[in-house]
């Protein structure tokens, strides 16, 4: 993802978000706060049976609009977190640059897709709500 991908992708934040509280309606009482992170997490594990998730077609992009609703949360309820695009390192060897939280107080930026990938294995349904309350002051 270069820079120009990463404002690209910044930009299509709200029409994303749009398009997931069409999908799930209960999320319009909730808003972005910690409350709606355990109704993502079940739909998510609904939705999931198994963390196999194809990344193309429309289990890409509801992942994707997961991933905004998550980091969403955060920026809309801890003061100053914010998605940065930082390179991380592939196990196959080179580095990506990906859209991560930077969020003050944590000492290491808080990657979304690997909080899902969690969720989807652990199928415990309170991973999001955990982390969040590890990051929240």
């Amino acid at each position: 993802m270069t820079h120009d991908l990463f404002t690209a992708w910044l930009a299509m934040e709200e029409p994303s978000l749009q398009e997931l509280l069409r999908e799930m309606p209960e999320l319009a009482d909730t808003g972005w706060t910690p409350e709606a992170l355990p109704i993502l997490e079940r739909a998510a594990l609904e939705r999931w049976p198994s963390p196999d998730i194809a990344p193309a077609g429309d289990d890409g992009a509801v992942w994707g609009r997961l991933l905004r609703a998550i980091g969403r949360t955060y920026i809309d309820t801890i003061n100053g977190a914010m998605w940065v695009c930082v390179p991380l390192l592939q196990p196959t060897g080179g580095a990506k640059l990906v859209p991560v939280l930077d969020v003050p107080g944590m000492p290491v930026w808080i990657e979304v897709s690997e909080l899902i990938d969690r969720m989807l294995l652990e199928r415990s349904g309170n991973v999001l709500t955990s982390a969040f309350d590890l990051a929240a002051p």
